[in-house]
């Protein structure tokens, strides 16, 4: 609601306040709205750790969009040191969790 501005004036600040609340409660969708504010910098500094800590624990849970950040994060080094072992084994986890055959590389 806060990070997009729907129905109330959009505040980063505000959105990573109640991101974080549902982050440490458990809620995966609020671990990966977190994750997602950490990498890309919106409304917050950019902070890769941090990013990498959310989405590591949304994408545990097999919340698959966490799955596909951290491939693109490690895969290119984006906010933490490139690590291709780390893609190929978050790409496979989901290519098996998904039962997606048409995902070759």
């Amino acid at each position: 609601m806060y990070s997009s501005g729907e129905g109330v004036e959009r505040n980063a600040k505000l959105a990573e306040s109640w991101y974080l609340k549902a982050a440490e409660r458990g809620d995966v969708r609020g671990q990966y709205a977190l994750g997602q504010m950490y990498r890309t910098g919106t409304g917050v500094p950019k902070d890769g750790p941090a990013a990498e800590k959310w989405l590591l624990m949304a994408a545990n849970r097999g919340y698959e969009d966490a799955q596909f950040s951290l491939i693109t994060m490690y895969g290119m080094g984006d906010g933490v040191p490139k690590d291709p072992e780390k893609a190929d084994q978050w790409y496979r986890r989901l290519r098996d969790n998904r039962g997606l055959s048409s995902l070759y590389r």
